[in-house]
């Protein structure tokens, strides 16, 4: 009977120990995502800041601008990150933009999503900036929830700068 016991005692002191020591682990391992931050690329900053609760949605345009424009309701369902992208030039600082294409700014994209390590994403562009979420959606399609395109054009052809002209004069 003693000896039960003690292989007793052993046994609970041994679990309790190791839950301890998993619950230590765990929260040494557990990493704090910043709210904010940049990532640099040679001279060029690309920002980030989240704000609300819920579904991850990247807002891929001049976050600084789109902050205002959804209210507490959608930040109580989306966690929204709101991206100012490489060619915001906020400062109007002389900078050379032509090596920058589609392809690098969607990159921009998947590198702030594994940074921020967010499993998969909605894509939200205002006007020209839509494209640049359709083009994430087509380029990581096992990276995105959905693709919101507000006010964008259907190409960015010459023929539709005309039809724009048109219209809009």
């Amino acid at each position: 009977m003693k000896t039960l016991k003690i292989f007793i005692t052993v046994i609970f002191s041994a679990l309790t120990f190791g839950c301890e020591n998993q619950k230590k682990q765990a929260q040494d391992n557990q990493i704090i995502i910043p709210k904010s931050g940049e990532l640099l690329f040679g001279e060029f900053k690309v920002t980030y800041s989240m704000e609300g609760e819920g579904i991850p949605c990247f807002v891929c345009d001049y976050g600084f601008w789109e902050k205002n424009s959804f209210s507490d309701s959608l930040r109580n369902h989306f966690q929204f990150v709101f991206i100012d992208q490489r060619t915001c030039n906020t400062y109007d600082e002389p900078r050379d933009y032509s090596k920058i294409t589609l392809d690098t700014l969607v990159n921009d994209l998947e590198t702030i999503r594994n940074k921020l390590r967010i499993d998969k994403v909605y894509v939200l562009g205002h006007s020209m900036i839509g494209m640049l979420a359709l083009e994430y959606a087509r380029k990581y399609p096992e990276r995105t929830l959905g693709v919101i395109m507000i006010g964008t054009p259907p190409s960015l052809t010459w023929d539709n700068q005309s039809y724009m002209d048109i219209v809009w004069t």
